[in-house]
């Protein structure tokens, strides 16, 4: 499918697919997102997550062609983005987060001998639901990597996909961990660039490599912490991934806009800060970040090569984004020609204004994918 972004089509520039967290549509007070919060001067797309996912992938399968199509949640809001904005929406299914959504699936379609039919089915239903609520595409994470024999059911469910998305002017977009087996196989993207329109390469918001270098600054700090796996745009996996045979154009890198922290204890590394709206130790959004560093108790690090500033308080350190990191982020997707960035998620940014103008991180990767 030579399928070129909605407002980047005269332009040429990449493509910036904005996803939403649905749980901030009930974040109490000001603080609750509504639609007139999302960035759509900067995105191209807006992702909407697909919650009961185990009911959703039943009705997948057992579709009624005269049956009503069951609406999404918030479908009001996208209703307006696609009437009132111009927006093209998509919505997200995590398959692998929901064990029994992609296993039903597997052991159903797998249960057809040939598995041609099943597929098809699946295939044919998903399309119909997405065209008779007036969506423009799905974005799927957990198809793949799975072990043999699941292999083979899943890439013939994803040509039964593509074949019938592409008739429908539909928009495929697969999500793959940064470090997944995959990557690593030779010839993957050269035998997966013609069953999708994009792949998302997602590094999720973990910087080992951000923490290791600030901990011996700490008190107590361990001699060698326990800290997470790295994340950050992954210059390797982009290599990885053009060299095994998918074109840049098809290539989108996530930018992961919550914030990790973590503090020392013990000659023990724990989570940091619980945010007071996100309420999840060592992780916050930016807006509960910038708002932490009003106090000036926080000594900033220098930035670290991979561009994100980190924040020291005694024995807590908070990586975060900053409008220079995000655009430094942006402009390698510009020099690499890439297809574009998924912003995950928009409704981690400044969207209250509380210390500043509004949607800064969005607003910088914006300017710079507009060539500002």
């Amino acid at each position: 499918m030579n399928w070129v972004p909605r407002s980047n089509e005269s332009s040429g520039n990449p493509a910036v697919l904005c996803h939403l967290n649905l749980s901030a549509f009930s974040r109490p007070g000001n603080y609750r997102y509504t639609v007139h919060d999302v960035p759509v001067d900067v995105c191209t797309h807006v992702v909407f997550p697909l919650h009961a996912l185990d009911d959703w992938f039943d009705d997948m399968l057992n579709y009624d062609a005269y049956q009503r199509a069951q609406h999404p949640t918030l479908y009001g809001s996208m209703e307006y983005l696609k009437k009132r904005k111009a927006m093209q929406v998509l919505v997200y299914v995590d398959a692998e987060d929901d064990g029994h959504g992609r296993r039903h699936l597997l052991d159903w379609i797998a249960s057809d001998i040939s598995n041609d039919r099943l597929s098809m089915v699946f295939a044919r239903n998903l399309v119909k639901w997405l065209l008779s609520n007036q969506l423009h595409g799905l974005v799927v994470e957990g198809m793949f990597p799975v072990p043999e024999p699941d292999r083979a059911v899943m890439i013939r469910l994803l040509k039964k996909m593509h074949t019938l998305f592409k008739q429908a002017n539909l928009i495929l977009v697969a999500v793959m961990e940064e470090n997944s087996e995959l990557t690593h196989r030779k010839a993957f993207g050269q035998r997966l660039k013609p069953f999708v329109d994009f792949l998302v390469i997602r590094n999720r918001k973990e910087h080992a490599a951000l923490f290791s270098q600030v901990l011996e600054g700490l008190p107590d700090s361990p001699a060698t912490a326990d800290v997470p796996p790295q994340a950050s745009v992954s210059l390797k996996a982009v290599r990885q991934a053009i060299l095994s045979g998918l074109p840049s154009r098809q290539l989108l890198v996530s930018l992961e806009m919550n914030t990790a922290t973590l503090r020392v204890e013990a000659n023990k590394t724990l989570p940091g800060h619980e945010g007071p709206l996100t309420g999840t130790p060592g992780l916050l959004a930016y807006f509960e970040v910038c708002t932490l560093f009003k106090d000036n108790t926080w000594t900033n690090a220098n930035l670290t090569e991979l561009g994100n500033p980190v924040a020291l308080k005694e024995d807590e350190a908070v990586s975060y984004e900053s409008a220079d990191s995000v655009r430094q982020k942006a402009a390698f997707v510009r020099n690499y020609t890439l297809g574009g960035i998924m912003l995950w998620d928009v409704t981690s940014d400044d969207y209250r204004a509380v210390c500043g103008e509004a949607n800064p991180l969005s607003t910088a990767v914006g300017a710079v994918i507009a060539g500002a």
